[in-house]
């Protein structure tokens, strides 16, 4: 018996992406931002969404506003090439780094654990790194939980 998931078209494989869910780039959300400002909403929608009817579109309505409230970190974020190609913003400072000799280690477990054949679940790891973190002295206070 085949195992793994069924097939999801009647000619069998995988599906092809709709890209339905598609994130706009910071460049297009501060462009949609300064034509809002001087055009009214709809004919905001019509230029930069169009096609979008319905609840879609009651949605995007919705996001422009808030864009237009975060119009000062877009224009901060478009300068520069990197982040204005970006979907979202990393805070520096928020994350724990831990030292290079500490991540070797790190990848020397995973390693060693492969080799017994062991998994290495996401939460397993994220344990092992805390612990190794706490052991370097790293601040651990701020740590996200993978879920």
């Amino acid at each position: 018996m085949p195992r793994g998931r069924h097939p999801a078209t009647t000619r069998g494989g995988r599906m092809v992406r709709d890209y339905s869910c598609d994130v706009p780039t910071n460049a297009f959300r501060l462009a949609v931002v300064v034509y809002y400002a001087d055009q009214r909403m709809q004919k905001t929608l019509e230029r930069y969404l169009p096609g979008a009817s319905g609840l879609t579109k009651e949605t995007k309505r919705k996001s422009v506003y808030v864009w237009a409230r975060r119009r000062e970190q877009l224009e901060r974020l478009c300068p520069h090439h990197g982040t204005s190609e970006r979907r979202r913003e990393c805070i520096k400072g928020t994350a724990t780094s831990l030292p290079r000799d500490s991540e070797v280690d790190l990848l020397k477990w995973v390693d060693s654990c492969h080799a017994e054949g062991a998994p290495v679940p996401a939460l397993k790891l994220q344990r092992k790194a805390l612990q190794v973190a706490s052991e370097v002295g790293a601040t651990t206070s701020t740590t996200a939980i993978w879920a």
